[in-house]
C-alpha cells in the first residue's frame, strides 16, 4: 500500500463470490483501496446471474470500477449505471475516509450480509445488506447498526432502488440509539436482494 494507490483482491469479480471475498480482505486492507468492479450477467467467471443493482451494491463498497460495454445495456440499464455512478461520487467520502464496521458476516450459515460505513464526525452513515440465498418469507433479517451518536436523529434514504424499496422506513427518521438497539428490518429475501440505505443527521 505504500507504493499503490489501489489493489485487486481477486479475479473473480462475481458479486456474490465478492462478497466473501471483499469481507475477509477488508478486516486486513482498507475498502478505499480495494479496486471493486461492476461486471455483465452472467458471469464470465462462475456462470451466476445478478442483478445490475446488486452489482453495483456490492462494488460500491470499495473503490468502484465499470467493466460493461455501454452499448450492451438497454436504456434503462444504461440510466441505472450513470445514476449509480453519481450516487456512488456523492456517497464516496463515507466509504473512504469513514470507519468500517463488519455487522454481518457471509460467512454466517443464515446466508444474509451486512457492512456499514460511518463518517468521522458521525453524521453520515451507509448501510449495505444483502441475500445470497432463498429465504422463506417470515425470515426478514433485521441489522442493528453501529457508531451512531444515539442521542441524534437520522434520516434514512434508500439508494439505487429498483421496481420496489426494500425498507419500510425509507425517507424517515430515527434515533440513533433505535438504529444501535433495535436496528432496521429489511425486506430482502430472494438470492441477489441487496438494500443500500443513506443515513444523515437532522
Amino acid at each position: 500500500l505504500p507504493f499503490h494507490n489501489e489493489f485487486w483482491a481477486s479475479d473473480n469479480t462475481d458479486p456474490f463470490s465478492r462478497l466473501y471475498i471483499q469481507f475477509a480482505t477488508n478486516l486486513m486492507y482498507p475498502p478505499k483501496a480495494t479496486a471493486s468492479h461492476v461486471t455483465i450477467s452472467p458471469n464470465h467467471q462462475t456462470g451466476n446471474t445478478s442483478s445490475l443493482k446488486f452489482r453495483f451494491d456490492v462494488a460500491m463498497m470499495g473503490r468502484l470500477g465499470i467493466e460493461l460495454q455501454p452499448k450492451d445495456l438497454s436504456k434503462s440499464e444504461l440510466n441505472f449505471v450513470k445514476q449509480s455512478i453519481s450516487t456512488y461520487k456523492k456517497l464516496r467520502p463515507i466509504v473512504a475516509f469513514g470507519d468500517w464496521y463488519p455487522l454481518h458476516s457471509p460467512y454466517n450459515t443464515d446466508k444474509y450480509a451486512a457492512t456499514q460505513f460511518v463518517s468521522k464526525d458521525k453524521k453520515e452513515s451507509l448501510l449495505f445488506a444483502f441475500s445470497l440465498d432463498f429465504h422463506p418469507r417470515t425470515f426478514m433479517p433485521n441489522f442493528k447498526l453501529a457508531g451512531l451518536n444515539k442521542d441524534k436523529e437520522y434520516k434514512i434514504v434508500e439508494q439505487n432502488i429498483v421496481d420496489k424499496q426494500s425498507f419500510w422506513g425509507n425517507n424517515m427518521s430515527f434515533t440513533g440509539d433505535y438504529l444501535m438497539t433495535v436496528g432496521v428490518n429489511l425486506n430482502i429475501l430472494l438470492r441477489g436482494e441487496s438494500t443500500l440505505l443513506y443515513l444523515q443527521e437532522q
